[in-house]
């Protein structure tokens, strides 16, 4: 049984639609892996537990339309993160959880990656993995990518322009996935994200 420590929602991205998604993309092995859903304060705790994989799909402001902005990623849990990883842990940067977050911090710096800004509101998307693409309504997210430093399994095409949608590489021992769609419920469930979370979860957690 493989352990995986779930952070999920925040002011944009609300929580359940993300279970959902989650829920509905780890359907095939389910009897494989106990989800476990966290606060961010129970953050550094829990990897003390060492889970199989830590899922983050939270940006780091908690309230972004207030004039005084706070945030939850402290550098006390971007150390803890980053040794989580070195030591063989694994961490899924989904969406949300690469938006704004301290460029220059140990997070961002594991991640190799950051989310620089989406258009307004939502575009048709086209998602190329592997020779293969497909379209959903989404937020095309564009990001800030160290491409000589990472492996890129996808990216991003619309309107609007192109961009990196999904990157990984190993940091120390453990391994490292970033993966920017999607936003809306729809997105969550359609079939090629399922898939492509489906595969990239099981890429961190090395169940084949």
């Amino acid at each position: 049984m493989k352990h995986v420590t779930v952070l999920l929602g925040d002011y944009w991205h609300k929580a359940q639609p993300l279970k959902e998604g989650l829920e509905n993309a780890l359907a095939p092995v389910n009897s494989e892996l106990k989800l476990n859903y966290i606060n961010y304060d129970e953050l550094i705790p829990q990897l003390k537990e060492n889970p199989d994989l830590v899922i983050i799909s939270k940006e780091n402001r908690l309230n972004p339309q207030d004039d005084v902005i706070y945030t939850w990623m402290t550098p006390e849990i971007e150390e803890a993160l980053s040794n989580y990883v070195k030591a063989g842990g694994s961490i899924l940067a989904w969406h949300s959880g690469l938006a704004e977050y301290e460029p220059d911090g140990e997070y961002i710096a594991m991640l190799r990656g950051h989310f620089l800004y989406h258009p307004p509101g939502l575009q048709q998307v086209t998602y190329h993995f592997q020779g293969e693409s497909f379209t959903i309504e989404d937020e095309q997210y564009f990001v800030q990518c160290q491409t000589g430093d990472t492996d890129v399994f996808l990216t991003s095409t619309s309107s609007e322009g192109e961009s990196i949608a999904g990157w990984q590489h190993q940091h120390g021992n453990g391994r490292v996935c970033c993966f920017t769609p999607a936003h809306t419920l729809e997105g969550l469930l359609s079939e090629n994200i399922s898939k492509l979370l489906l595969e990239k979860i099981r890429w961190c957690v090395g169940l084949h």
